[in-house]
C-alpha cells in the first residue's frame, strides 16, 4: 500500500501488535474535543489502497469507552481518493461528559483493508442448507436435530 506524508508531523500507520487487523492512524497536532463537539482531524497522510480494495476507517475502542467515536460510524476511502490534496481526515465526536485532550501523534482511529467487489450476480434459486436459522440468530435447535430434519424432508 502506498502512503505519502503530506505533513511533517504525520506518522505512518502501524499495527499495535502482530496479528492485529486494524492499522492505527494518528493526529498531526494537539487538540481538545469538548463534550458535544464534532471536529475534523487531519492525519497528514495520503493513502492509496491497493487496486481492488478500499479502506474502512473505524473508531478505536479505547476512545469509544471515553465517549469518542466517528460521526459517520465507518468511513470509506476509495482507491481513487489519493490525489495530492486528498489528505485523510477523521471526523470525531465527543458524546461523553468530559473534555478529551489529544497530543500530536496520538492514535485517533484505525483502518482495515477491505476487498472491493465490482459486480453482483442475481440468483433465482436459493439452494437448501443443512442449517436454516430463519433469518435471525439461532433457532435454539441442536445441529443434530437440524440435520435429521433436513434429511427426512428430501
Amino acid at each position: 500500500m502506498k502512503v505519502f506524508r503530506a505533513h511533517p508531523n504525520a506518522k505512518l500507520p502501524v499495527k499495535s501488535k502482530p496479528g492485529s487487523r486494524g492499522w492505527d492512524i494518528c493526529c498531526i497536532s494537539d487538540f481538545i474535543l469538548v463534550p458535544g463537539m464534532i471536529q475534523t482531524i487531519s492525519t497528514g497522510l495520503i493513502i492509496q489502497p491497493p487496486a481492488g480494495t478500499t479502506l474502512e476507517i473505524h473508531a478505536r475502542s479505547g476512545l469509544a469507552v471515553r465517549g469518542v467515536g466517528l460521526v459517520n460510524g465507518v468511513g470509506t476511502i476509495d482507491a481513487s481518493f489519493c490525489g495530492p490534496n486528498d489528505v485523510l481526515s477523521v471526523i470525531l465526536y465527543n458524546q461523553g461528559e468530559h473534555e478529551i485532550w489529544f497530543k500530536a501523534g496520538d492514535r485517533i482511529a484505525q483502518f482495515v483493508l477491505v476487498y472491493d467487489l465490482d459486480s453482483i450476480v442475481e440468483e433465482v434459486y436459493v439452494p437448501p442448507s443443512l442449517i436454516n436459522r430463519g433469518g435471525l440468530g439461532s433457532t435454539g435447535l441442536s445441529d443434530d436435530l437440524l440435520v435429521d430434519e433436513f434429511l427426512t424432508h428430501e
